[in-house]
This record gives C-alpha cells, sequence and structure tokens, in this order.
C-alpha cells in the first residue's frame, strides 16, 4: 500500500497510477507515437522511488502514410531535372522515393524506384538517354510502410542543343548593298536568336532577327553592305537555347548559299611593259592584269616625265581581266620615270582611280 506507479514512453512521462494491495497496476490509455515506443516505470512511496524497470519495446503502426502532394518539375540544362514535392499530410513520415518510367503509369509497381531514402522535398535527376520520362513520388513511414503514389509527371529529356542553316540573297561574293539573312534553327528555340556578321579583321555587326510569317522555325533580317567594310570572308556567330535549356551555336552548312564574302574595292591592277628596261621613242608592248573583271573598258593613261598624260587604248585579252596596249614614246616625253594611272569599276560598281602602285617605265 502507499506505491505509486510512474510510466514513461520514450523517457516521456505519460501516467501515474498507484498500485494494487498485491502490486499489481494498469493504464486505461497510453499515447504511443508511430513506430517503436520504449516503455519503462519506475516505484515510489514515501520513503523514495525504485530504480527504473527494465525497457519494454512496443511498435506501434497504423499502415501506409499519405503520399507527397502536388510534384512538379524543372528542367536544366544537359537534360537534368529538378523534382519538387509538399510534404505528407502523415506525422510519420520519414523518407520519400522517387520512381520513374518510360510510359504513365498509376502505382509505384509499374515504374522503376531509381532514389529512396530521400530526406528532402526536393531531388534531382538525369535519365541516360534522351526521351519522354513520368515521375513520381511516395512516402515512407518510420515503421517502413511505404505510401502510394502522389501525382504523376511527364518530362522530356533533351540534350541536343539547336543549330542553325544560314542563306544569303545575293550569296557568294557580294558588293555594297543589302543582302537579306534568313536563319533556320533545327528545334523550337526560347526567344529569338542570335546572329553576328563580322567582316574580315572588323567589328561584329548585330544583324536584327523577326520571325518569318508563317514559316516555323524561320527569321529573317537583313545585313547591309557599304564600302568601308573592309573586302573578304566573313565570319558569321549564332546563339539560341531550345526549350530544354539546351545553348547552341553551330551554324550547319547550307551550300553556296550560305556563302558571303565582301567585295568593296575596285579592281587592282598591274602593268607589264616589254622590253623591261629604259624604253626610247617608239611603240612598245603594255599589258594591264586586273585581280578581277573589269566591268566595261578600263582606261589606263601614261604619265610621262614630261608633258601631259596619253591614254592608251586598251584591247581585251581574257576575261575582262587582262588587256594590252601599245604605249608610244616621243621624244617630247622627256627623260625619267613615267607612271600609270587606272580608272576602272568591278560588277558592283566598286571603282579604281590613280596610280597603279609600282607600276613604271
Amino acid at each position: 500500500p502507499g506505491v505509486t506507479v510512474t510510466l514513461y514512453a520514450n523517457a516521456s512521462l505519460v501516467g501515474r497510477v498507484p498500485a494494487g494491495g498485491n502490486g499489481s497496476w494498469g493504464l486505461a490509455s497510453v499515447a504511443l507515437q508511430e513506430g517503436t515506443n520504449n516503455l519503462l516505470a519506475t516505484a515510489s512511496d514515501r520513503i523514495g522511488s525504485s530504480p527504473p524497470s527494465a525497457t519494454i519495446s512496443v511498435t506501434r503502426d497504423t499502415g501506409a502514410p499519405s503520399p507527397p502532394a502536388f510534384l512538379t518539375i524543372q528542367g536544366l540544362e544537359g537534360g537534368n531535372k529538378r523534382l519538387e514535392w509538399i510534404r505528407s499530410i502523415s506525422d510519420d513520415v520519414a523518407t520519400y522515393s522517387l520512381y520513374r518510367s518510360g510510359s504513365p503509369f498509376t502505382s509505384r509497381s509499374q515504374a522503376t524506384r531509381i532514389q529512396s531514402a530521400i530526406a528532402d522535398l526536393f531531388a534531382f535527376d538525369a535519365p541516360a538517354t534522351e526521351g519522354t520520362f513520368h515521375y513520381a513520388v511516395t512516402a515512407t513511414d518510420v515503421t517502413g510502410n511505404e505510401s502510394e503514389i502522389g501525382n504523376v509527371v511527364l518530362a522530356v529529356v533533351d540534350r541536343t542543343p539547336p543549330t542553325a542553316t544560314l542563306t544569303f540573297v545575293p550569296s557568294g561574293t557580294v558588293g555594297p548593298g543589302p543582302v537579306t539573312v534568313t536563319l533556320v534553327v533545327s528545334e523550337p528555340i526560347a526567344g529569338d536568336p542570335f546572329l553576328s556578321i563580322t567582316p574580315q579583321d572588323s567589328s561584329p555587326i548585330l544583324v536584327f532577327l523577326t520571325p518569318a510569317a508563317g514559316v516555323p522555325l524561320t527569321w529573317d533580317g537583313a545585313l547591309v553592305v557599304n564600302s568601308g567594310m573592309p573586302s573578304g570572308p566573313t565570319l558569321r556567330t549564332f546563339f539560341a537555347r531550345d526549350l530544354t535549356f539546351n545553348s547552341g551555336s553551330a551554324i550547319v552548312a547550307s551550300g553556296p548559299s550560305g556563302v558571303l564574302i565582301l567585295d568593296t574595292l575596285g579592281p587592282a591592277g598591274t602593268v607589264a611593259v616589254t622590253p623591261a628596261s629604259a624604253l626610247g621613242p617608239g611603240t612598245h608592248s603594255a599589258r594591264l592584269t586586273l585581280d578581277e573583271p573589269s566591268s566595261g573598258t578600263p582606261i589606263l593613261r601614261f604619265l610621262p616625265p614630261a608633258g601631259g598624260p596619253a591614254v592608251l587604248t586598251l584591247t581585251e585579252v581574257s576575261g575582262g581581266t587582262v588587256w594590252d596596249a601599245d604605249l608610244v614614246i616621243t621624244p617630247g616625253m622627256g627623260n625619267g620615270q613615267g607612271r600609270f594611272e587606272l580608272l576602272a569599276a568591278d560588277r558592283f560598281g566598286n571603282v579604281t582611280s590613280g596610280l597603279i602602285a609600282g607600276a613604271g617605265v
């Protein structure tokens, strides 16, 4: 008589009751948590308390927890995925598991568990192959019961960056004037693509592109070539990002229509006179050679040491680039160095006018 029994569950006081005359005691209701509960008791009277009793383990298992909710997926660069969800409404959830399948599923048995023991409310996945994948998450409680899946989400894994083809009108070698630019990408992209064209040894020129009406994956723009741009090949720079965050910069060869070479200089020429020595009075052979065909007959003048210039009558020899003439030297032209002056235009209207460097007799 006079003995009180105190019961502890997981080191917390859960009840206190007087013992019967024969030492028996009992509690009508003890609050236990889900999973393992460690119970022990002590006895006390007016003199003091006994040591704790041996621990008894009791497991409470009320079944599988509720699944997590509102699973969402975010695409990252390189085909990586970030998945997030809202925690299960069950209080005894210990971890989460991530399931994946290449086809829709309604039960975890129809998919593959790819991650388990997830303590956070998010996970990352990077499937080894491209394709379409379906994901779901389950919850596992402290006793090992696993819930069914929550909502299923769909993701497309795409690691292939977008590429572009370029066409120019006109194409190939072009002179001053507008050039229509058409850019076609290999797949849908986010926003508009970036394109710049850099003349040789010069600064990049941004090409403003607008979507082509009624033509998918296509953008149009224009480049205005002016006489101040350097002649020579151009460098094209492209950039775009597809809908799965893959960045692409490759321009696929598109044949002759994708070639753009600027020509903003008039024809350059050299003159060879036979014989290649000091010339006395008489008629001598002169040959004018141009680095590109002349549009029409060029004008070649001989500037003697004395007197006015003499215009040579040119005869075309080959393709507008080679021209022959007679050079007539008279005593009135004086002694000393004679020079040649050229006036010529190419098919784009680029004009050369002035002395021919290094040409003289």
